[in-house]
Formats: C-alpha cells, sequence, structure tokens
C-alpha cells in the first residue's frame, strides 16, 4: 500500500488502463490511493468510528501517510489502522464488482471482530485454549438453559444521523417460554459497540433481583474480550 500499487483509477491509469476516475464510495473526487483511504467522506467517518481521527483528511501522499501511521500510532492502534485500510479497499471492491457497499458503521464493527479474534489466537498459548472458546460458543439455535435457571438475550440497534440506539432484553424459562421482555431508547450518537455493552448493562439493571440468569450476546467480539482480558488490555 505504502508503494502505491493500489489499482485505483489512478493507479491504473498510469499503466494505461482507463476507467472512471471518480471514487466508487463517495463519488466525490478522484479516486487515488490517499483519497480512497483517508479523504473520501466514508473513508473519514471509518476513522472517526474507529477512533483514530488524525487519519481522516490527509493532504500527505500516500507513502508519508503510512509512515505517519507507523511513527506516531501505538501499536493496538496500529493493527486497528491496518484492518479499518483493508476494510475500506475492500468495502471499494464490493462497490465496484457488485455495487453494495457497508455503511462506516458496520465495516468497523466488522473489522473490529475480525481483529479481536485474530489477536486472541495470535496470543493464546496451548494452556489458554480452553479459555478462548467453548464448545457451544457461537452456536445459533437457542439452547434451553439449566434447571433452575433463565436465559436473557440482548440486543441492540443503532440508528443512522445521531438518532439513538434502542436496546432491548428477551427472559425465557427452560422450556423456551418467554417471560418477560424490556425496551428501553436513548438518544444520542452512539457507536455499535457501546450500544451493545449498554443492552447488556441495562439487562443486568432490569434482573439485579432475579438469581441464577445467564445473559447472552451475539456479539463474538465481547466473548473474546471477557475471556481473554489480560491479553487484550
Amino acid at each position: 500500500m505504502a508503494s502505491d500499487f493500489l489499482p485505483t483509477a489512478e493507479g491504473l491509469a498510469s499503466k494505461r488502463v482507463f476507467i472512471n476516475s471518480s471514487c466508487p464510495l463517495c463519488v466525490d473526487g478522484f479516486e487515488n490511493a490517499v483519497h480512497l483511504l483517508s479523504c473520501c467522506s466514508v473513508a473519514a467517518d471509518c476513522w472517526r468510528m474507529a477512533y483514530l481521527s488524525s487519519l481522516a483528511g490527509s493532504n500527505l501522499d500516500v507513502f508519508s501517510w503510512c509512515k505517519n501511521c507507523l511513527q506516531d500510532l501505538e501499536k493496538e492502534k496500529k493493527e486497528l489502522a491496518a484492518m479499518v485500510c483493508w476494510g475500506i479497499w475492500t468495502n471499494r471492491n464490493k462497490m465496484v464488482w457488485h455495487g453494495v457497499k457497508s455503511s462506516p458503521v458496520d465495516l468497523v464493527n466488522q473489522v473490529s471482530n475480525q481483529l479481536v479474534a485474530w489477536s486472541g489466537v495470535r496470543r493464546r498459548t496451548v494452556s489458554d485454549v480452553s479459555r478462548i472458546i467453548d464448545r457451544n460458543d457461537g452456536l445459533v439455535k437457542w439452547r434451553s438453559p439449566a434447571t433452575g435457571w433463565i436465559k436473557a438475550s440482548t440486543d441492540a440497534a443503532v440508528f443512522q444521523q445521531g438518532e439513538g440506539i434502542a436496546v432491548g432484553c428477551i427472559v425465557r424459562d427452560l422450556k423456551g417460554n418467554i417471560i418477560q421482555t424490556r425496551q428501553q431508547q436513548f438518544l444520542g450518537d452512539f457507536y455499535p459497540r457501546s450500544a451493545e455493552l449498554i443492552a447488556i448493562r441495562e439487562a443486568l439493571s432490569w434482573l439485579k433481583d432475579w438469581h441464577n440468569v445467564v445473559i447472552l450476546s451475539r456479539m463474538q467480539w465481547m466473548l473474546f474480550w471477557i475471556l481473554n482480558i489480560q491479553f487484550l488490555l
């Protein structure tokens, strides 16, 4: 990437392959590596959501931009920056070849999950294998809790343009019967991870007088974070 070999409109033109020069993501600007990864409005939103706003809107060449990333960012942020760059590029290719693209929220959420999974696999040792994932982790089909327990499933939805989030909780008994539900909305601009954490926090608050409760969340990154907190901090 730092060598500016990406087959953007500018890169292809240098090889006398001429295509539509407009950025396929924002359709507002000449597509070269710096525009696509930094100046494009979609890329800028991704960097802000990843808490890496310093990488948005650069007027540097791609080599200097990459050099600054490597020099100025901490190790964990370098890893996240690399994943966001890869996500932006694959998102660009989806738009070029299939006419579809992910929103910045979905893109950052996806690459963050991939980074957490990748970090967990890289950092585990033989003695930690049982702590990385359990045989039932990630199952899509709901399973009944043990006798005397209940299960509470949480979820969250993030609305566009800062219109807030909605969090919900469904409590089921041993037979899968719904015994209680709860939903609440919060105004403001939230990231997907924050929304999922708020959903769990609210569920714990709603169910604080209950005993023997299993909390379910569909967020894989949260599972890795809880099981490997000493490695991921």
